[in-house]
Parts: C-alpha cells; structure tokens; sequence
C-alpha cells in the first residue's frame, strides 16, 4: 500500500508491522480504522501546535580546504591534553579561549558536493547556503483570541498561558481574561509593550 505525502511524486510504501498499525490506527478523521485499501490515497497530518516556517535567506561562508579554525573551550578534558600535546608544544594559546587555525587535509565529502568541476580549489573562497531566517521566529509572539480582547483590557486579573491557545481557550471558556504564546520556550516576545511592570501569581493547574 503507498502513501501519497505532500505531493504526487513523493509516496511511502508500507508493509509488515507498519502497515498493520497504520491501518489500525482510528484516532483521527480520515484513519483506516482496520478497514485497508490497495489504492495510492493521501492522509492530512494534523498536530497539536502548528506554526508557520520562517523564510529561507542566502548565507555566505567562506573556508579554506587546507585551514581549519577551533577553539578549545568547547572540547573535552582527554582531546584537548591529546591536542595540545601534538599541536600546541611550548604554546600559550590552548590556555585561551579564542578561535585559531591548523593546517589539514581537504574533506572529500565537501570536495565531492561542493567542488565536483574544481577539486583542487586553493585559498579561501565563498559558498552560500539557505539558512533558516532568524531574525524573523514567528513562533516568539502573544496569541490573543478574539473573544478575550476586551476580557483583558477590563479584567483585574490576566492569566498568561505558556502551552499554546488550547490551554488558553480553555481558560478563557471558564470567563477568564487571558493571552498566550505557542509553546514554553517561546517566552515572551521583546517587543511586548507593558505600560507598567507586570506582577504574576503562581496557581495551581
């Protein structure tokens, strides 16, 4: 049995014990519920929290195949008396936590992705890669359901859920004011404006 995901041309393919609990599965709208199908079909992923992705940017990095930088502070007790041993004789630099280079050998693995017209690339050069855009977490942000808006700017007292708008629905279900963010490490976002200084209070759940 295949699995359609995201697109027509990308399937999964089940068999064995996978494919047993797969068509046992009854949890969700669209399950199998023990009743299976020969024909290629597609299931809709469904999650507790989803959050839209943050775009993609073009960073550039340069190296040299025959340099390579570190720093000591980051590595273990046994590599680092290994290191300094081999590398570091009558130096003071291993005793300093700061970035410094070594000579060594081309990697063939980065040669053979990045360098496949020019293997024998000498000097530092620049390559550029698609990283994730961090000045923009959309994630990190205060989520305020309609219906608390004017809870909040009349209530006393502001609960502030940490665990997403579930939890926060729910609170606000019983009549309480109440905000919250996405998930736990989300905190609060810098750009938050407190006309004044916040005062919480811990409460049981």
């Amino acid at each position: 049995m295949a699995h359609r995901r995201d697109s027509a041309a990308v399937c999964r393919v089940l068999s064995g014990k996978p494919l047993e609990k797969h068509v046992a599965r009854a949890k969700d709208a669209g399950d199998h519920a023990d009743s299976n199908t020969e024909e290629i079909h597609y299931h809709q992923r469904s999650a507790k929290y989803v959050f839209p992705r943050s775009e993609r940017v073009d960073e550039v990095w340069s190296h040299d195949h025959h340099r390579r930088w570190h720093r000591h502070g980051d590595r273990s007790a046994q590599w680092l008396g290994k290191h300094v041993a081999a590398e570091h004789v009558n130096s003071v630099l291993p005793w300093h936590d700061a970035y410094h280079e070594h000579s060594a050998e081309p990697d063939p693995r980065h040669i053979a992705r990045h360098h496949k017209e020019d293997p024998d690339v000498q000097g530092e050069h620049e390559h550029v890669r698609r990283m994730k855009d961090r000045n923009e977490n959309l994630a990190r942000r205060i989520d305020v359901h309609p219906l608390a808006v004017d809870k909040i700017c009349a209530a006393r007292v502001v609960f502030f859920s940490i665990e997403g708008c579930m939890k926060a629905d729910a609170i606000l279900s019983k009549g309480a004011a109440v905000f919250s963010v996405p998930r736990f490490r989300s905190g609060m976002p810098a750009s938050f404006p407190l006309s004044s200084t916040p005062t919480y209070e811990a409460r049981p759940s």
